[in-house]
C-alpha cells in the first residue's frame, strides 16, 4: 500500500510519501530508479530511506511539495525482495496536492489633515465571498487559515472626504506563509454641518436617544433607562422630540423636551412607531399595530386625552409616515399592491383621503425593488427614500438612499448604504444625513451626503437613526 493512497486530490504539503511492502525487501534495490517522485515528467530532487525492518520505503523532498499539483510516484520493478525475487506488479500511483493554507495581515494606514477629518468609524474587508471584517482607519487585520493561491482583498466603507487609490488588491497567498496587503487613505477637510441632530446609539449598553451638533461635537444623552429609546423626530420649533420607547413593556410613543426632560406618554394601546410631526407641531403621525394590521394614525401632540385616529389604508401593512412641508400631504409606505409582498410609497391627504401612488417598485424577482422611510425637502420639492431588495431583513446587508422629487418622478440614487438608513435632511435642504450599519447588530454610524452626491463622510460613530432639528 502506499501514502497518500492512489487517486487522493487533497494531498497535505507536508505529506509522508511511503510505501509499504508486504515483505522485506533488499536495502540495495530500492534506489532513485526504482522509487521516485516525478513532477510533469521530471523527477523531484529528495532521497530514498528504507526503513530497518525493509519493510517501508520513504520519499523525502528536498523541498515542501507544491500546491494544487500533480505528482507520480513509482514503483519499480526493480525492487526485490530478501529472497531475489522482484516485485509482482509495479505501480505507478498519482495524488494531487491540496492548495496548502497560510495568512493574509491587512492594514491600513489613514491621513487627513487633523485627526478629526479622520474616517473614524473603520472601514470594512472582503477576501473573495468571504464575510465582512471591520478594520479600524490605522488598523491591522490578520486573517489565518486561507488557502494557498490569488485572492481578492476589497476595503469599503470610505467616506466621501477621503479617496482610495486602489479598493481592491490580488494577494497571492504561499502555503506556510503570511502575505501582507496595505490599502493607503487620504481624507480631506470635511465641510462644516450647521444644526443639531437627535439620534440612537448603544454606546452605553442599550438604546438610548443621544443630541449633538451635526458637526459631530457636543454630543448628550438624552434619555436612561433600561429600556429601548428609538425613533427620534424634532417637533418644528425645536424645542420637543418625540420618540418610540418599550419603557413600560409595550412600544408606545412619548415626548419630551429636547434636554430630555419632561416625558409625557402619548400612547398606551398597539405596537406603536416612527412618529413624526404635523408642520404646525399640533399633531403626530405614527404608524401602529392594532386589530392584526399596521396602520397610519394621528394624535394631538398636546395630551389632551384624544384618541388617535387611524388614516389611509385599513388593511395591510402601513409605516414610516412623512409630512410634506405645507401640511397638506402625508407620504407612507405600504403593501396595499401585494401584502407581505410590494412595499411601495404612496400619497394621501392629510385626512386620510384621495390616496395614491407615488412611487412603485417592479413586482416581480429578480428586479423587485422596496421603499422605505420617506422623508420630505424642508422646501417639499423633494422627496428621500431608502431603496432595498430585502424586505424581510429591514434592508440588510445593502440599501441605498435615493431622491425624487415630490411627484415621485427622477428618482435617482445618491449614496449606498445598509440597513433602514432613515434619511433626515439639514434645515437648507442641501445635505441629507443618514445611517449605515451592515446588520442588526452590526455597530453603525451617521453619515452625511450632499443631496447632488457630491460629497459624504461621518457624523457620528456608534450611532443610527438620525433626526435633523429643523
Amino acid at each position: 500500500r502506499t501514502n497518500p493512497p492512489k487517486g487522493r486530490i487533497d494531498v497535505a504539503l507536508n505529506v509522508q510519501v511511503l510505501v509499504v511492502f508486504s515483505e522485506p525487501v533488499d536495502k540495495s534495490s530500492v534506489t532513485a530508479g526504482s522509487f521516485a517522485l516525478v513532477r510533469d515528467g521530471n523527477p523531484v530532487s529528495g532521497r530514498v530511506q528504507l526503513s530497518d525492518d525493509g519493510l517501508s520505503a520513504q520519499f523525502i523532498s528536498d523541498s515542501p511539495l507544491q500546491p494544487l499539483t500533480t505528482y507520480v510516484l513509482l514503483i519499480g520493478a526493480g525492487i526485490r525482495d530478501l529472497d531475489g525475487d522482484a516485485l509482482a506488479d509495479a505501480p505507478t500511483v498519482s495524488f494531487t496536492t491540496e492548495a496548502g493554507i497560510g495568512s493574509i495581515v491587512v492594514t491600513t494606514a489613514t491621513t487627513a489633515p487633523t485627526s478629526a477629518d479622520l474616517d473614524d468609524d473603520g472601514y470594512q474587508v472582503t477576501i473573495d465571498d468571504m464575510p465582512v471584517q471591520s478594520i479600524g482607519v490605522n488598523g491591522t487585520l490578520r486573517i489565518p487559515e486561507i488557502a494557498g493561491g490569488p485572492h481578492l482583498v476589497t476595503l469599503s466603507g470610505v467616506s466621501g472626504n477621503c479617496t482610495l487609490a486602489d479598493a481592491s488588491r490580488r494577494a497571492d497567498v504561499t502555503p506556510g506563509s503570511t502575505t501582507t496587503i496595505r490599502f493607503d487613505v487620504a481624507c480631506t477637510q470635511r465641510p462644516k454641518l450647521a444644526g443639531m441632530m437627535a439620534f440612537v446609539s448603544e454606546r452605553d449598553g442599550n438604546s438610548e436617544i443621544y443630541a449633538g451638533n451635526a458637526d459631530g461635537s457636543g454630543v448628550v444623552r438624552l434619555t436612561n433607562n433600561l429600556a429601548a429609546d428609538i425613533d427620534p423626530a424634532w417637533s418644528p420649533d425645536g424645542t420637543r422630540i418625540a420618540f418610540a420607547s418599550d419603557r413600560t413593556g409595550s412600544w408606545d410613543i412619548y415626548i419630551m423636551n429636547a434636554d430630555g426632560s419632561n416625558v409625557v406618554r402619548l400612547t398606551d394601546t398597539g405596537l406603536n412607531e416612527s412618529p413624526v410631526w404635523s408642520p404646525d407641531g399640533g399633531s403626530i403621525a405614527f404608524s401602529s399595530l392594532r386589530g392584526g394590521q399596521f396602520g397610519i394614525y394621528v394624535m394631538s401632540a398636546h395630551d389632551n386625552g384624544s384618541m388617535p385616529k387611524r388614516i389611509g389604508y385599513d388593511r395591510g401593512w402601513n409605516a414610516h409616515p412623512t409630512w410634506s412641508p405645507d401640511g397638506s400631504k402625508i407620504v407612507f409606505v405600504s403593501d396595499w399592491r401585494g401584502f407581505d409582498f410590494a412595499y411601495d410609497l404612496y400619497v394621501m391627504n392629510a385626512d386620510g383621503s384621495n390616496i395614491e401612488p407615488l412611487i412603485l417598485g417592479p413586482f416581480f424577482a429578480p428586479d423587485q425593488t422596496y421603499y422605505f422611510q420617506p422623508a420630505f425637502s424642508p422646501d417639499g420639492g423633494k422627496i428621500a427614500t431608502v431603496v432595498c431588495k430585502w424586505a424581510f431583513d429591514n434592508c440588510y446587508p445593502q440599501s441605498s438612499v435615493a431622491v425624487a422629487n415630490a411627484d415621485g418622478s427622477a428618482l435617482t440614487t445618491i449614496v449606498q448604504s445598509a440597513g433602514y438608513s432613515s434619511p433626515t435632511w439639514s434645515a437648507d435642504g442641501n445635505v441629507i444625513a443618514f445611517s449605515t450599519r451592515q446588520c442588526r447588530e452590526c455597530v453603525g454610524s451617521i453619515r452625511y451626503v450632499r443631496v447632488d452626491g457630491s460629497a459624504s463622510g461621518v457624523i457620528f460613530s456608534e450611532a443610527h437613526s438620525p433626526s435633523w432639528r429643523p
